[in-house]
Protein backbone atom coordinates (compact mmCIF):
# COMPACT_ATOMS: atom_id res chain seq x y z
CA UNK A 1 0.00 0.00 0.00
CA UNK A 2 2.86 2.47 0.77
CA UNK A 3 4.35 1.51 -2.72
CA UNK A 4 1.39 2.66 -4.48
CA UNK A 5 0.60 5.94 -2.17
CA UNK A 6 4.12 6.87 -3.16
CA UNK A 7 3.07 6.20 -6.70
CA UNK A 8 0.22 8.36 -7.10
CA UNK A 9 1.89 11.11 -5.19
CA UNK A 10 4.75 11.12 -7.64
CA UNK A 11 2.65 11.14 -10.74
CA UNK A 12 0.54 13.27 -9.17
CA UNK A 13 3.69 15.70 -8.84
CA UNK A 14 4.60 14.38 -12.49
CA UNK A 15 1.46 15.85 -13.35
CA UNK A 16 1.95 19.53 -11.94
CA UNK A 17 5.11 19.80 -13.15
CA UNK A 18 3.52 19.52 -17.13
CA UNK A 19 0.75 21.57 -16.19
CA UNK A 20 3.29 24.30 -14.76
CA UNK A 21 5.57 24.19 -17.92
CA UNK A 22 2.56 23.89 -20.23
CA UNK A 23 0.72 26.74 -18.78
CA UNK A 24 3.35 29.47 -18.87
CA UNK A 25 2.59 30.99 -22.24
CA UNK A 26 0.76 30.37 -25.23
CA UNK A 27 2.47 29.10 -28.60
CA UNK A 28 0.47 30.10 -31.87
CA UNK A 29 1.48 29.14 -34.90
CA UNK A 30 2.28 30.92 -37.43
CA UNK A 31 -0.09 31.46 -40.70
CA UNK A 32 1.86 29.92 -43.10
CA UNK A 33 2.69 26.99 -40.59
CA UNK A 34 -0.54 25.80 -40.42
CA UNK A 35 -2.24 22.33 -41.01
CA UNK A 36 -6.11 22.24 -41.64
CA UNK A 37 -7.30 19.61 -39.48
CA UNK A 38 -10.70 17.70 -40.15
CA UNK A 39 -13.59 18.24 -37.76
CA UNK A 40 -16.00 16.16 -39.56
CA UNK A 41 -15.37 13.55 -38.05
CA UNK A 42 -15.58 12.36 -35.44
CA UNK A 43 -19.41 12.76 -34.91
CA UNK A 44 -19.74 14.02 -31.42
CA UNK A 45 -23.29 13.79 -29.78
CA UNK A 46 -24.53 16.45 -27.92
CA UNK A 47 -25.74 15.97 -24.06
CA UNK A 48 -29.02 15.59 -25.18
CA UNK A 49 -27.77 12.72 -27.68
CA UNK A 50 -27.98 14.35 -30.66
CA UNK A 51 -25.50 13.90 -33.41
CA UNK A 52 -23.16 17.15 -33.79
CA UNK A 53 -19.97 17.64 -36.20
CA UNK A 54 -17.55 21.17 -34.82
CA UNK A 55 -17.19 21.17 -38.95
CA UNK A 56 -20.95 22.09 -38.97
CA UNK A 57 -20.36 24.78 -36.10
CA UNK A 58 -21.01 28.19 -37.94
CA UNK A 59 -17.74 30.03 -36.10
CA UNK A 60 -14.90 32.10 -37.67
CA UNK A 61 -12.57 30.98 -34.97
CA UNK A 62 -13.08 27.69 -32.51
CA UNK A 63 -11.59 26.89 -29.82
CA UNK A 64 -12.20 23.30 -28.21
CA UNK A 65 -11.28 22.19 -24.45
CA UNK A 66 -10.55 18.73 -24.00
CA UNK A 67 -12.05 18.28 -20.09
CA UNK A 68 -13.38 16.31 -17.71
CA UNK A 69 -15.47 16.35 -14.77
CA UNK A 70 -13.09 15.13 -12.30
CA UNK A 71 -10.45 17.14 -13.43
CA UNK A 72 -9.76 19.92 -11.07
CA UNK A 73 -7.73 22.29 -13.53
CA UNK A 74 -10.38 21.68 -16.13
CA UNK A 75 -12.88 22.60 -13.76
CA UNK A 76 -10.69 25.69 -12.59
CA UNK A 77 -10.40 27.22 -16.17
CA UNK A 78 -13.89 26.87 -17.26
CA UNK A 79 -15.52 30.44 -15.95
CA UNK A 80 -12.35 31.71 -18.02
CA UNK A 81 -13.89 29.98 -20.57
CA UNK A 82 -16.95 31.35 -19.94
CA UNK A 83 -15.96 34.83 -20.00
CA UNK A 84 -13.77 34.37 -23.36
CA UNK A 85 -17.08 33.41 -24.92
CA UNK A 86 -19.34 36.01 -23.76
CA UNK A 87 -16.43 38.68 -25.38
CA UNK A 88 -15.91 37.21 -28.34
CA UNK A 89 -19.27 35.97 -29.49
CA UNK A 90 -20.05 38.16 -31.58
CA UNK A 91 -16.79 38.29 -33.32
CA UNK A 92 -17.42 34.86 -34.13
CA UNK A 93 -15.56 32.72 -31.19
CA UNK A 94 -17.11 29.74 -30.34
CA UNK A 95 -16.03 28.05 -27.24
CA UNK A 96 -16.68 24.16 -27.07
CA UNK A 97 -15.88 21.59 -24.29
CA UNK A 98 -15.70 18.34 -25.22
CA UNK A 99 -15.67 15.49 -22.45
CA UNK A 100 -15.26 11.94 -22.89
CA UNK A 101 -17.29 11.38 -19.88
CA UNK A 102 -20.34 10.07 -18.93
CA UNK A 103 -23.29 12.38 -20.30
CA UNK A 104 -25.26 12.55 -17.41
CA UNK A 105 -21.95 13.36 -15.63
CA UNK A 106 -20.98 16.32 -17.08
CA UNK A 107 -25.35 17.25 -17.21
CA UNK A 108 -25.16 16.81 -13.08
CA UNK A 109 -21.30 19.10 -13.19
CA UNK A 110 -23.58 22.03 -15.23
CA UNK A 111 -26.34 21.70 -12.73
CA UNK A 112 -24.18 23.54 -9.95
CA UNK A 113 -21.76 24.94 -12.91
CA UNK A 114 -23.86 26.32 -15.66
CA UNK A 115 -21.71 27.60 -18.79
CA UNK A 116 -23.10 29.36 -21.83
CA UNK A 117 -20.87 27.59 -24.24
CA UNK A 118 -21.21 24.19 -26.10
CA UNK A 119 -20.75 20.78 -24.43
CA UNK A 120 -20.31 17.78 -26.56
CA UNK A 121 -19.64 14.39 -25.77
CA UNK A 122 -16.89 12.33 -27.43
CA UNK A 123 -17.12 9.24 -25.97
CA UNK A 124 -14.05 7.70 -27.36
CA UNK A 125 -11.72 10.13 -26.85
CA UNK A 126 -11.23 10.19 -31.05
CA UNK A 127 -10.34 14.00 -31.94
CA UNK A 128 -8.35 14.04 -28.54
CA UNK A 129 -6.30 10.92 -29.92
CA UNK A 130 -5.67 12.76 -33.24
CA UNK A 131 -4.73 15.49 -32.59
CA UNK A 132 -1.77 14.29 -30.59
CA UNK A 133 -2.37 15.35 -26.89
CA UNK A 134 -0.31 13.18 -24.86
CA UNK A 135 -2.04 10.10 -23.20
CA UNK A 136 -4.51 12.01 -21.18
CA UNK A 137 -3.25 15.11 -19.86
CA UNK A 138 -5.93 17.32 -18.80
CA UNK A 139 -7.13 19.99 -19.94
CA UNK A 140 -6.02 20.60 -23.29
CA UNK A 141 -7.08 23.19 -26.10
CA UNK A 142 -6.68 23.84 -29.75
CA UNK A 143 -7.91 26.94 -31.58
CA UNK A 144 -9.06 26.66 -35.40
CA UNK A 145 -8.83 29.40 -37.82
CA UNK A 146 -11.55 30.87 -40.05
CA UNK A 147 -9.86 28.73 -42.41
CA UNK A 148 -9.85 25.58 -40.30
CA UNK A 149 -6.39 25.14 -39.73
CA UNK A 150 -4.96 25.07 -36.72
CA UNK A 151 -3.45 28.10 -34.85
CA UNK A 152 -2.99 26.59 -31.29
CA UNK A 153 -2.39 23.44 -29.37
CA UNK A 154 -1.94 23.48 -25.67
CA UNK A 155 -1.61 21.37 -23.07
CA UNK A 156 -2.45 22.50 -19.16
CA UNK A 157 -4.46 24.99 -17.49
CA UNK A 158 -4.32 28.35 -18.71
CA UNK A 159 -5.84 32.38 -18.46
CA UNK A 160 -8.04 31.70 -21.45
CA UNK A 161 -9.52 35.26 -20.64
CA UNK A 162 -5.89 36.94 -20.53
CA UNK A 163 -5.68 40.32 -22.31
CA UNK A 164 -3.43 38.86 -24.86
CA UNK A 165 -5.41 35.80 -25.49
CA UNK A 166 -8.28 37.82 -26.31
CA UNK A 167 -6.40 40.26 -28.27
CA UNK A 168 -4.84 37.01 -30.14
CA UNK A 169 -8.13 35.00 -30.84
CA UNK A 170 -9.82 38.58 -31.90
CA UNK A 171 -6.89 39.26 -34.75
CA UNK A 172 -8.15 35.54 -36.11
CA UNK A 173 -11.40 36.25 -35.96
CA UNK A 174 -10.82 39.11 -38.05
Amino acid sequence: MRHFIRAVAVLGLLYLLVLSLTASSLNWIPADQRESVDLSTPVLRTLEGEEVKLSDLDAKVLLVNFWATWCGPCRKEMPDLERLQKALADEGLQVVALSDDDPQAVRDYLKKNPYDFRFVIDKKGDLYNRMGFPGGVLPASMVVDSQGRVALVHVGLYDWDAPEVVESLRALAR
